[in-house]
């Protein structure tokens, strides 16, 4: 049985939210990875930047799908000379 509710915009809202890394966690992720030449693994992110394993993977993903800023070699994920474009931000949802 499906009820709807008021409450069912604020769970639409909060998965939408969600779904996608903030501007101020991609720029946590994109700094520890510039002060890092030789690139940093996810574990290694963990203990530098205080964002959740979930939320660093899908930063890293979505960075590596929509803007080649990031690469991963090995285990380590490593920037790349390329700039992160304001469009990245305008494809976003929220």
């Amino acid at each position: 049985m499906l009820l709807s509710g008021e409450e069912e915009a604020d769970i639409t809202s909060y998965f939408i939210e969600s779904a996608f890394p903030r501007r101020d966690e991609v720029q946590e992720v994109l700094d520890a990875l510039e002060a890092a030449p030789n690139g940093l693994s996810v574990s290694e992110l963990l203990g530098r930047i205080n964002l959740s394993n979930g939320r660093i993977k899908k930063t890293i993903d979505l960075l590596s799908l929509e803007s080649p800023r990031n690469c991963k070699q090995g285990t380590r994920w490593r920037l790349t000379a390329a700039n992160l474009c304001e469009a990245f931000w305008e494809r976003r949802i929220v």
